[in-house]
């Protein structure tokens, strides 16, 4: 143990109604509400009541071995405690951190995050965290949005944000049109110097047509060749069902996935069973892509208008960010449909 001689004091944080116990600490200032019974334990007596203002005890401190006089300590009351070396403590304050991600902090008016390329009709959302690093509850949160309309508020701060605590708010990209877009969020509260936390937000929007054509340059392709309908390697497989069902663009590819795989045509089978026969079409999605998905049957090939949507709801698997599994089982009686035909039909918008 090591003492530390007066004057010292102690800055904690007092809710109103609750007496406090000090178990280490020469100076206690009390700042909301009142009356307090302040005890001074473990010093050379004293104790009082008081009904704001400072609480004066002179005698000598013990400090906790390994622990400076600066440190912070934690009371028997359970509040937090600072020794800030006898000068007055100050009026309580919140003080408003904002992260994105959690841990990676931003600063006021000099900050931007980047939702990247997103597809048009589709969005990305990210999550901020704001922290208290204050004395004082940190309230009033509110958000406003100055610039693009594509910046929407899809999860909204709580408060009051204690001191030590945090809440967070999550902001969604949603793009209607493809280019650029720029807006500023304005995150109101009751700190006293970042009212609002101004924060610069930017993405830019991309037709699903757009996209594909940036993934068949990628994969070398160009001229007519990256024509979403070409078929290149003369394998039979269009370049935008390889894009669709995460298959090989840069070379021959015309395998139907496997069930349970993760790239190729969609795995198309029938299992009869008189009334509770099953049409069952498995194959791979991909994710916020703007592509439409429309799985078909029919009973012959010869009439283009034979086929007609499933009805059946299907079962969604997310594999990861960019792809998702879709299974389909429809029902049918193959005693008066002894043979169907199946396919997915995909489309951009």
């Amino acid at each position: 143990m090591q003492t530390c001689e007066n004057p010292m004091k102690l800055r904690f944080v007092l809710p109103i109604g609750l007496a406090v116990v000090l178990t280490s600490g020469l100076h206690a200032a009390v700042r909301s509400g009142g009356p307090y019974s302040i005890l001074a334990e473990g010093l050379d007596g004293g104790g009082g009541v008081q009904a704001g203002g400072d609480y004066h005890h002179h005698g000598s401190l013990t400090v906790p071995a390994g622990q400076a006089a600066g440190g912070a300590y934690l009371l028997a009351s359970g509040f937090l405690g600072q020794l800030d070396g006898g000068s007055d403590p100050g009026p309580l304050a919140a003080e408003i951190v904002v992260e994105q991600a959690a841990g990676a902090g931003l600063t006021s008016s000099v900050s931007a995050v980047a939702f990247g390329s997103v597809t048009t009709g589709t969005g990305v959302t990210r999550t901020f965290v704001v922290r208290n690093t204050g004395t004082a509850d940190l309230t009033d949160l509110d958000i406003i949005f100055t610039g693009a309309s594509d910046f929407s508020e899809s999860l909204s701060p709580t408060y009051p944000v204690a001191p030590g605590e945090q809440t967070s708010f999550s902001i969604t990209f949603a793009p209607v049109a493809a280019g650029g877009k720029t807006a500023t969020l304005l995150l109101a509260s009751n700190d006293a110097d970042e009212d609002p936390f101004v924060i610069g937000l930017t993405g830019t929007g991309l037709t699903p047509a757009q996209v594909l054509t940036n993934v068949l340059t990628t994969a070398g392709l160009s001229g007519g060749d990256a024509a979403p309908d070409a078929t290149p390697y003369a394998d039979g497989v269009e370049n935008l069902l390889k894009y669709a069902f995460n298959m090989d663009l840069s070379g021959p590819d015309s395998a139907v996935m496997t069930a349970g795989g993760s790239s190729g045509l969609p795995d198309i089978t029938a299992q009869p069973n008189g009334v509770n026969s099953v049409f069952r079409y498995e194959f791979v999605r991909r994710k916020n892509s703007g592509l439409i998905y429309t799985a078909q049957k029919s009973p012959e090939l010869v009439n283009p208008a034979s086929w007609v949507n499933l009805s059946d709801a299907p079962t969604v698997i997310s594999l990861n960010e960019e792809w998702e599994r879709v299974i389909y089982e429809e029902t049918y009686d193959d005693s008066t449909t002894p043979r169907f035909f199946g396919r997915v039909v995909v489309n951009l918008p």
